[in-house]
């Protein structure tokens, strides 16, 4: 299987990844100390290696499944009207990363058969570093890598028929905040209570999903 990802350009519409921004751009620090407690943030700013996230918060559920609906609508993107974005992405939910100056995120992998990295800065500079580099081998001395700088409303992606171990890729230490809404799909296990879906996002509901949540739905009222 050939394994790699793939960079796109206005990924969501003007209104929502402009609604997302205002939302969360300039109150990330302020949601994470409501997510992990006063001190949280000040602690971890002044520790001496905050290398991977300092915060990392799940957006809302109507957030999620707005972007679930334009994933699934959208004919340019690898998502289009595939209706397993669903499975996963709620039990998982997505999330808003945000890398503080000096922060960046070493080699790794990520087993699922999709992902989204979006993009949320609407500036940034070459000489901030934050790019995403992905490896086509896992070699990362001998292969410089495939590298993307952060570009407002743009993103890597990746889907495959099942669920993989996608390629090798690493975010580069930040100068800057970076901040992005970073998506998994088919991590298995983990499914939603569809009750809690309002009716014009149901069709994404798969019928599989809708056959284990009325089984679970049983099991609970045992």
């Amino acid at each position: 299987m050939d394994k790699k990802f793939t960079y796109y350009e206005n990924i969501l519409s003007e209104g929502l990844i402009n609604e997302l921004h205002d939302y969360y751009y300039g109150n990330i620090l302020d949601l994470s100390r409501e997510k992990y407690g006063e001190g949280f943030v000040e602690k971890f700013l002044n520790s001496e290696a905050p290398k991977v996230l300092p915060s990392s918060v799940n957006i809302t559920q109507d957030h999620q499944l707005r972007i679930l609906d334009e994933l699934y609508h959208n004919e340019n993107l690898p998502f289009f009207g595939n209706k397993k974005i669903l499975r996963g992405s709620i039990g998982v939910p997505m999330r808003i990363n945000n890398f503080l100056p000096g922060g960046g995120f070493p080699p790794h992998t990520d087993n699922a058969w999709g992902s989204m990295t979006l993009f949320l800065n609407k500036e940034w500079k070459p000489e901030w570093g934050g790019s995403f580099v992905w490896y086509e081998d896992d070699d990362t001395e001998q292969e410089r890598g495939h590298e993307v700088q952060p570009k407002y409303n743009c993103g890597i992606l990746d889907c495959y028929p099942e669920t993989v171990e996608g390629c090798l890729h690493r975010v580069m230490e930040v100068t800057r905040e970076r901040i992005t809404i970073q998506a998994f799909f088919g991590l298995g296990g983990h499914y939603v209570n569809i009750g809690k879906i309002p009716d014009k996002y149901k069709y994404l509901i798969p019928k599989s999903l809708v056959s284990i949540q009325n089984t679970l739905d049983k099991d609970n009222e045992r």
